[in-house]
């Protein structure tokens, strides 16, 4: 799909590039007589890595928050293979390289890919992040994140 023009699609692509995603997918929905807004809204998502199929599930999902705007987003990665989920980061997009970069670097904690490569950095972020462990596409159904993350739950206003 097509990038739309009002969205930071290549901003967003460098933010991915950066925790080391490979390119962005970019999808959208659009949402019409939802009885609990008066108005049709469009839900836009981005996601990288592999997803679709439980056994080899392992990608990085990244939503607007709140939906509608272009400028904070949050992330979270479902790496359900290896019985991971990361719950809900939120980030905001930045337009100086510096910014950029401790952005990433304080979010890089939780949704950076290099955690998710290796058997002995997995091991490291389950040692780190015990609570995002344990984790079936069932759980995150019954149970959702890990923690009080930023779910991407508001609506357009």
């Amino acid at each position: 799909m097509e990038a739309p023009r009002n969205k930071p699609f290549t901003s967003l692509q460098r933010f991915a590039a950066a925790l080391g995603w490979s390119p962005l997918r970019i999808h959208q929905h659009a949402i019409d007589n939802d009885r609990t807004v008066s108005t049709s809204y469009v839900v836009t998502w981005y996601e990288s890595g592999d997803c679709g199929n439980p056994r080899t599930d392992c990608f990085l999902q990244i939503n607007e928050h709140p939906i509608g705007q272009t400028r904070s987003y949050s992330g979270a990665v479902y790496a359900i293979r290896y019985r991971l989920f990361t719950g809900w980061h939120e980030f905001r997009l930045h337009r100086s390289k510096r910014e950029l970069a401790a952005e990433v670097s304080r979010i890089g904690d939780w949704l950076s890919r290099d955690w998710f490569d290796s058997l002995p950095k997995r091991r490291q972020f389950r040692d780190f992040h015990p609570e995002c462990t344990g984790y079936t596409w069932s759980k995150v159904a019954r149970v959702g994140p890990p923690h009080d993350s930023a779910t991407p739950t508001a609506l357009p206003r």
